[in-house]
C-alpha cells in the first residue's frame, strides 16, 4: 500500500513539475516577446551639449586648392561633431580684408608733343585724370578692368558668402539621408557642389545609422499634388488659389510615401515610427538630441560677430563659451595681435552640474579679431574679442581647423 501511495506522490508531483515549468516558460517567452517590442536606444543624451563654430576661412583658396579638399575638410568636421553629439554647428562668416591693388601699367604725365605724336599716327588716345597711359610702341593701352565690359552692380548684396554658404551646405549634406536630398536641396547649382561629398562613406556615427531597430526611419512631410479645382455649394467649379499648410503624408525613402494619423506641416523635416505611423522626437528614437530637436547637428550661419553668441538654437542660450587656437600655421605669441590671449583662463575641462550649453570656437584669433572690428559697433563697452570668451583651450600649435575641432572636443568629453 505504501509503495502504490508513494507512486501515486511521485507521479503527481511529476505532474506539478512540469506544469510549473511550462508556466514558467510562457512567463520567459512573454517577458522575451515584451523586451523585443521595447526599443532601447544605443546612445545616451551627454549632460553637456556643445556647439561648435568653425570659420568660413578654414575653405579658403590658401587652405584648399579645389573642391574636392574643400569637401574633405567639411567630411571631417561633421564626422568630429556625430562622434561627440555636437548639437549645432555654427559657421562664421569672416569678412575680408581690404589689400591695395598695385597697378600693373604705367601712369606718365600729360605731355602735349606725346599726345600729338600718338593723334598724329591715328592711334585711339585714352586719359584718365590727366594722365595717359602709353605703351612702348606708342599705342595708347587699358587696364585688364577697363578693357572688361563693366557690370551693372546691385546695392543689395546677399546676405551669405560663397564660401560659408558652401561649408553650411557640406556639413548639412553629411546629415541628411540619400533620398531627402534633392527635397533638402532643391537648388541644381547648388548640387553639383556635392560631386565629391556623394563618393565619400556615410558617417557611421549618425544616430539613425546607429538605429538598433527598423521601427524609426527620417523623413520629410511633402504635399501630395492638390485638385487645381473644387466644388462649391452650389456646384460650380472654382481654382484653388492657396497651398495646403499641412498634409499626412512623409518621404521616408520607401516606394511609396507613408501616411501619418494626424495632418503635420508641410516641408518640415520629422522622425517618424513606421510601425505606429507617429512622428516621434529624435531622443526617443535614437537616445540624443540636436538643437531644435533635430537629429545629428543644426547648422547656421553666422553674418557677424555677435550673432554667433546671441543666435544661439537653444532658447536658454550658452553657458560658457571657450576659444581654441586652431589653423594658425605660423603663429607668433609676442605680438600685439596674440599678446590679449594671455589674459585668457586656461580651462581644460567642464563642469557637467553648471556647463550645460558649451559654445567652443575653433578658429585663428586674427579672423577673430577681423569679424570683431567689423561688428565694433554694436558691441558698446567691448574692447575686443577676448572679452567675450570664459576662457581658452589649449592644444598642439599649428593644427588645421578639422583636426583642431576633432581634439578640443575629445579633451572636453572625457
Amino acid at each position: 500500500m505504501s509503495e502504490i501511495v508513494n507512486d501515486k506522490k511521485s507521479n503527481n508531483s511529476k505532474v506539478e513539475n512540469d506544469s510549473n515549468k511550462k508556466a514558467k516558460a510562457k512567463i520567459v517567452n512573454s517577458t522575451t516577446k515584451n523586451n523585443k517590442s521595447e526599443h532601447n536606444p544605443l546612445k545616451t543624451q551627454p549632460s553637456t551639449k556643445f556647439t561648435l563654430c568653425v570659420p568660413s576661412s578654414c575653405i579658403s583658396k590658401s587652405v584648399c586648392g579645389n573642391l574636392e579638399q574643400v569637401t574633405h575638410v567639411a567630411y571631417q568636421i561633421a564626422k568630429a561633431a556625430c562622434l561627440y553629439n555636437v548639437g549645432e554647428i555654427v559657421v562664421l562668416q569672416i569678412p575680408k580684408e581690404e589689400t591695395k591693388q598695385e597697378e600693373s601699367t604705367t601712369q606718365l604725365p600729360v605731355d602735349p608733343s606725346a599726345i600729338r605724336s600718338v593723334t598724329e599716327t591715328g592711334a585711339i588716345k585714352k586719359t584718365f585724370d590727366d594722365t595717359v597711359i602709353v605703351d612702348k610702341d606708342g599705342d595708347s593701352k587699358m587696364d585688364e578692368e577697363e578693357s572688361k565690359p563693366t557690370k551693372k552692380t546691385d546695392e543689395s548684396e546677399p546676405d551669405y558668402r560663397s564660401d560659408s554658404l558652401l561649408l553650411a551646405s557640406l556639413l548639412q549634406f553629411f546629415v541628411t539621408p540619400p533620398y531627402l536630398l534633392k527635397s533638402t536641396f532643391k537648388d541644381k547649382d547648388l548640387l553639383k557642389k556635392f560631386q565629391y561629398a556623394k563618393k565619400l562613406p556615410k558617417i557611421s556615427t549618425l544616430p539613425f545609422m546607429q538605429n538598433n531597430s527598423g521601427d524609426f526611419k527620417e523623413g520629410l512631410t511633402i504635399d501630395k499634388k492638390p485638385p487645381k479645382r473644387e466644388k462649391t455649394k452650389s456646384g460650380k467649379v472654382k481654382k484653388i488659389k492657396h497651398k495646403l499648410n499641412v498634409t499626412k503624408f512623409v518621404n521616408v525613402g520607401e516606394a511609396k510615401l507613408l501616411e501619418l494619423a494626424t495632418p503635420v506641416p508641410v516641408n518640415v523635416r520629422v522622425t517618424v515610427n513606421i510601425k505606429t505611423k507617429q512622428i516621434v522626437s529624435p531622443l526617443q528614437a535614437y537616445g540624443v538630441t540636436g538643437a531644435k530637436a533635430s537629429f545629428g547637428y543644426q547648422v547656421r550661419i553666422s553674418k557677424n560677430f555677435i550673432s554667433m553668441f546671441t543666435e544661439a538654437s537653444y532658447s536658454e542660450g550658452y553657458s560658457k563659451s571657450l576659444y581654441v587656437n586652431s589653423g594658425d600655421f605660423f603663429f607668433n605669441g609676442t605680438s600685439k595681435l596674440n599678446h590679449k590671449l594671455d589674459t585668457l583662463k586656461e580651462i581644460n575641462t567642464v563642469d557637467s552640474k553648471k556647463d550645460v550649453l558649451v559654445l567652443l570656437v575653433v578658429s585663428k584669433w586674427r579672423d577673430l579679431c577681423l569679424a570683431f572690428d567689423h561688428d565694433k559697433s554694436s558691441l558698446e563697452g567691448v574692447t575686443g574679442a577676448e572679452q567675450m570668451f570664459d576662457g581658452k583651450l589649449g592644444i598642439p600649435s599649428g593644427t588645421r581647423i578639422e583636426d583642431g575641432s576633432l581634439i578640443a572636443l575629445a579633451q572636453l568629453s572625457k
